[in-house]
């Protein structure tokens, strides 16, 4: 039922027409991803103007994800790995990593609106 939802809300695509490789780890950059549809999809939020990440490694991040990545450290659901210089897109996302995430998220999402 999740991958159903997940995927008929525009969050989650699978590998192909019939495939969706639920056990499958993802990355950094997926994981931002996934947040970034969440959120504009499912929560319609604003992310206004967004501006490209200034990590080091920003031109490793695949031109699929840069969208979700900017996107997504803009709003400060995600920040730079290790000293913070670097997003390492490839790096397998954690279940501390997912649950920080998470947080954040709800944290934005609930948010009192600005007087």
């Amino acid at each position: 039922a999740a991958i159903m939802w997940a995927n008929a809300e525009g969050i989650a695509q699978g590998y192909s027409a019939t495939e969706f490789k639920p056990n499958q780890t993802i990355n950094r950059a997926q994981m931002a991803t996934f947040m970034y549809r969440y959120l504009k999809n499912v929560a319609e939020y604003d992310f206004g103007e967004v501006e490209a990440v200034e990590f080091a490694d920003a031109d490793t991040i695949s031109a699929a994800y840069v969208d979700a990545v900017n996107a997504i450290v803009g709003a400060g659901i995600m920040n730079g790995v290790g000293d913070g210089t670097n997003f390492a897109p490839f790096m397998t996302a954690n279940r501390g990593m997912a649950a920080t995430v998470l947080v954040r998220l709800y944290n934005l999402v609930n948010a009192e609106p600005a007087e």
